[in-house]
């Protein structure tokens, strides 16, 4: 999720996709923040109360992002 983004920003994305996921019109899906700050940025506690599942700092490496995605995708809340 890009936290950044015109007209509606990331924060309120995630929380409009977690309301859908809880009323049972999404299904369960891990959402990741991605942003250039690092682990004290306003932005990570944004993210995280906004419901991401983590925040990615960049840059980020194939092998990271690979690892990231397969530990939330794995858990047994996001099983189909």
């Amino acid at each position: 999720m890009d936290c950044n983004m015109p007209v509606m920003d990331g924060y309120d994305a995630t929380r409009i996709l977690r309301e859908k996921m809880s009323s049972g019109v999404l299904p369960s899906t891990p959402i990741y923040s991605l942003t250039a700050g690092n682990d004290r940025s306003p932005e990570l506690k944004r993210s995280m109360d906004a419901g991401v599942e983590a925040v990615i700092n960049k840059p980020i490496t194939p092998k990271k992002l690979k690892e990231i995605v397969e530990k939330h995708c794995n858990s047994p809340k996001n099983q189909i």
